[in-house]
């Protein structure tokens, strides 16, 4: 028999020769009524000492009373209004309307059988399971003794209350599906004692976890730079204690649970983002959920992009390895020798270059000062970013890669010297080919060299320093060791220098790792720049405090924008930094 059961309610039309009997202490008068309420066993035997309350929060009454020793209480309360009654531990036993009529009476009896009010092995309990939000859980669970592991199966209705007797004086763990140990309660060994228990629970759902006391809950949410969620991304994890491994994926809406065990310390990792997360789980047991969000290209994305990065360079190596067979047959048919003793690459001789750079600086020269927009129009990114920061960048150390790729580039940079547009420019210049012709298996990082540094204003000893380090022929490969000349560079400047790396777009940047040793900001003129930037370059001038230029645009202040998790718009795509990452929002 269940709570609801042992309540039985008598009409109070029935029952009203007992207020006579109870003999009232209290009147109804206008504008309040009396309420006499009796409570009796099965067998008819008044029950003394149960607790009853009368309650209507919205006028604010709220009564608690204790029957008599004949089982009788009486109360009055204001007309016109609705009532709740709680008998003892039930507290929605009953509710009545009180008319709005002048010296109303109204009696009341309820039954409560002697099982409830006198046996003390068995204890009521009656559990509400509702959402966070208050939603009502219809719900079949689980209530377990700790005591002798009995399991007792409860079901919670539509309106999510469920009744069940328990033995007294037991520790209690309530187990839903998928979610086991979800909380724990326990039933005092006190005669007549009920309990309410109110539990917050989500519901059960395919997939859906929950926390529990000895699992912490982690949600994953995947998505892109568009706000859309990604599915089927699969996140590794790592328990550092217990040694555990496995992996969850995302679902169509870009979730993925995971419930972690309590005490242990834990790291998230994708085949993209690497380990980007480190979750430590207390040990203390509560029902703990916490979100972790990842925004950023799907792992299909951004593998397409870093294919991209890598087309680029492998036309380089196409186009090196292309260059290198002509040069080497025309060497060969010409008997003709280089500094290099294997030759593959053809050298203009300074006094040849000098009188082709020469022509070409006084032509753009007249060109400039008629149409300042000449550089950005002629595609010359060199001259073009040099003629904006004419005034600013007075001091330069310029690191120019003169790898076979960069041919154009560098005559651009030997035309702004012969054009000496600036009367008060100071230029120091460090050319580099990517090892001096070593091959690959000897170029190691931090010591590959093949640096050639000259500080000379006249036009002859930078041809000559010019010729001598792209003598050695093409690097070989498309990586190349700017990092390590842009370290080697910062030797020749002062506090007023302003380092400049002219960068080839299509080329990565082998010795990366040096990156963390240099503190000087570099400003990189891209050249070769199309659609997209390779990323090694933002990583540059992000960690250096340093600058982005192309023909067009200029990009400064560039770590503080970053910091400031504003998007880099660079031609017409935008640049998102996340997990340590340039990554284009879009790449499609």
């Amino acid at each position: 028999m269940n709570g609801n059961q042992r309540l039985l309610l008598f009409s109070s039309l029935l029952s009203f020769c007992f207020i006579s009997l109870y003999g009232q202490e209290i009147e109804p008068c206008e504008e309040k009524a009396l309420l006499v309420i009796l409570v009796v066993d099965e067998a008819d035997n008044p029950i003394e000492k149960a607790e009853v309350t009368i309650s209507n929060p919205d006028i604010g009454v709220v009564i608690d009373l204790l029957t008599s020793k004949d089982g009788m209480c009486e109360v009055l309360v204001p007309n016109g209004h609705g009532y709740t009654i709680g008998i003892g531990q039930v507290k929605n036993a009953d509710y009545v309307e009180v008319p709005d009529e002048a010296y109303y009476e109204l009696a009341l009896k309820y039954y409560i059988d002697s099982e409830y009010a006198y046996d003390l092995s068995e204890l009521n309990v009656s559990i509400y399971v509702a959402t966070n939000e208050g939603v009502p859980v219809s719900e079949t669970f689980e209530v377990v003794s700790l005591v002798d592991r009995q399991i007792y199966e409860v079901n919670s209705d539509l309106s999510g209350n469920a009744r069940i007797e328990l033995p007294a004086g037991q520790n209690y763990q309530v187990n839903f599906i998928g979610a086991e140990n979800y909380m724990r309660f326990s039933v005092p060994d006190k005669p007549r004692h009920f309990r309410d228990i109110e539990i917050e629970y989500g519901g059960h759902k395919e997939g859906r976890l929950h926390p529990t006391l000895d699992k912490m809950l982690v949600g994953i949410h995947y998505s892109d730079f568009d706000s859309l969620d990604v599915a089927n991304e699969v996140i590794d994890i790592r328990g550092l204690d217990e040694g555990t491994a496995f992996q969850v994926k995302t679902n169509e809406e870009g979730w993925a649970w995971v419930q972690l065990l309590r005490g242990d310390r834990y790291v998230f990792s994708t085949s993209v983002l690497g380990d980007f997360q480190r979750i430590s789980v207390p040990a203390t047991e509560q029902l703990e959920e916490r979100i972790t969000k990842i925004n950023f290209l799907s792992s299909g994305d951004y593998h397409d992009y870093m294919a991209y990065i890598k087309g680029m360079e492998e036309k380089m190596e196409e186009g090196y390895a292309d260059s290198i067979r002509r040069m080497q047959q025309r060497a060969r048919s010409q008997s003709t020798r280089v500094h290099n003793p294997n030759p593959r690459r053809r050298v203009m001789q300074p006094e040849e270059r000098y009188k082709v750079i020469e022509e070409k600086a006084q032509k753009e020269k007249k060109e400039i000062e008629n149409d300042f927009t000449y550089f950005i129009r002629q595609a010359q990114e060199v001259n073009a970013v040099f003629y904006r920061f004419i005034d600013q960048w007075v001091n330069k150390v310029v690191v120019v890669d003169v790898t076979c790729s960069m041919d154009p580039y560098v005559d651009q940079v030997l035309s702004w010297i012969a054009m000496q547009l600036s009367k008060n420019e100071k230029s120091q210049f460090i050319f580099f080919n990517d090892g001096d012709g070593k091959p690959l298996h000897e170029k190691v990082i931090g010591a590959t060299g093949g640096f050639h540094y000259t500080g000379s204003s006249d036009i002859d000893t930078i041809l000559n320093t010019l010729y001598y380090a792209e003598s050695f022929g093409c690097s070989g490969d498309v990586p190349e060791n700017d990092l390590e000349a842009l370290l080697y560079s910062t030797s020749y400047m002062d506090e007023f220098s302003e380092l400049i790396l002219i960068a080839d777009n299509f080329s990565s940047v082998r010795d990366m790792e040096l990156l963390k040793d240099l503190d000087v900001p570099v400003r990189i003129v891209l050249c070769g720049f199309r659609r997209f930037v390779h990323p090694h370059y933002l990583e540059i001038a992000y960690h250096t405090d340093g600058s982005i230029h192309t023909v067009e645009e200029d990009i400064l202040d560039f770590r503080t924008k970053v910091d400031n998790d504003e998007v880099i718009r660079i031609s017409n795509t935008m640049y998102r930094y996340r997990y340590g990452k340039f990554v284009p929002e879009r790449f499609k």
